[in-house]
């Protein structure tokens, strides 16, 4: 079974994986935060936002935001416990769903970190697609992925190529024309991509 459903299955599991990714990102969360603003808008969805680590960075950065972590049932309850642990549980929802089916509406900002590189192109493009359902006005999708770089030039990207092919053997990395093409096939269109001081790029697309 994929690590997904094994951790489902296994609330122990589960909760070790939500430490383990709050550990392994924790320099990446604040490297984001300070790369792209959201001191323009009110809302941001974090779309399959795990334990909240990412949103509750962004809050911190941008003190006027209000935000939602959109995840399965499996994992809402951990990203409950956290946003309470961090003090942020006040300016911040957990609502359940599957993101495969749709995602909440209502945002200005939608995120969607390190999710893509999860799954296969047609299932990016059913979430893309949902996610620009969703999307209405000037609101904006935002996506934080190691972006992979020309053939033959070195990259963290590449060993996180291997590791996804091991733990989710239908997700991979991807390079910006990649990304492009799975946004420009959901009705998105590539606006920006602002590097970070870390490995992860900030991906910005709006409706096409």
């Amino acid at each position: 079974m994929s690590v997904f459903e094994y951790t489902a299955r296994h609330p122990d599991a589960m909760a070790l994986f939500g430490k383990m990714m709050v550990d392994l990102h924790a320099r990446e969360v604040a490297a984001v935060a300070s790369a792209y603003s959201l001191s323009d808008v009110q809302s941001v969805v974090d779309v399959g936002g795990g334990p909240g680590n990412l949103v509750a960075a962004l809050l911190e950065a941008n003190p006027g935001l209000r935000g939602t972590v959109f995840e399965r049932p499996a994992v809402a309850e951990t990203a409950v416990q956290w946003l309470h642990a961090v003090g942020l549980s006040h300016r911040c929802d957990v609502l359940e769903g599957d993101f495969f089916e749709s995602v909440p509406t209502g945002g200005d900002v939608y995120v969607l970190s390190h999710v893509l590189h999860d799954w296969d192109d047609a299932q990016c493009v059913t979430l893309l697609a949902n996610c620009r359902r969703a999307i209405a006005g000037n609101s904006r999708l935002v996506i934080v992925e190691i972006v992979l770089p020309g053939a033959n030039e070195p990259s963290p990207g590449r060993l996180m190529d291997l590791i996804m092919l091991v733990n989710a053997p239908s997700g991979q990395e991807r390079t910006l024309d990649e990304y492009r093409d799975l946004l420009a096939r959901a009705d998105f269109r590539l606006s920006r991509a602002i590097p970070t001081p870390s490995p992860v790029s900030v991906i910005e697309a709006i409706p096409a």
